[in-house]
């Protein structure tokens, strides 16, 4: 499904979110990472909700790590990090 779909599907969960990209992409041979901070109301629950609702899991009972596999032959874990900033900002890491 094209981005441009999936966002039109899907726009009411981050309704009110505003996101901004940090960075480039960093990468080698052990992976790549990105780095986002998203603001809006309660931005860091409702980012958290976006990644569960894309099939990311909680990696443990205090901890703020969230992964999913994907991939059918080769498989590959994909991982995010949600810190809270502020009530209204979120800083969101991700790598695989």
């Amino acid at each position: 499904m094209p981005f441009r779909a999936r966002l039109k599907k899907n726009w009411w969960r981050l309704a009110l979110i505003s996101a901004t990209f940090e960075g480039e992409r960093e990468g080698g041979s052990g992976g790549y990472s990105r780095r986002l901070d998203a603001t809006g109301d309660r931005a860091p629950e409702r980012m958290r909700d976006h990644l569960t609702s894309r099939g990311f899991t909680s990696q443990g009972n205090d901890s703020t790590l969230m992964c999913r596999s994907n991939g059918v032959v080769l498989t590959y874990t994909v991982c995010a990090v949600v810190e809270d900033i502020s009530p209204t900002t979120a800083r969101v890491s991700w790598w695989i």
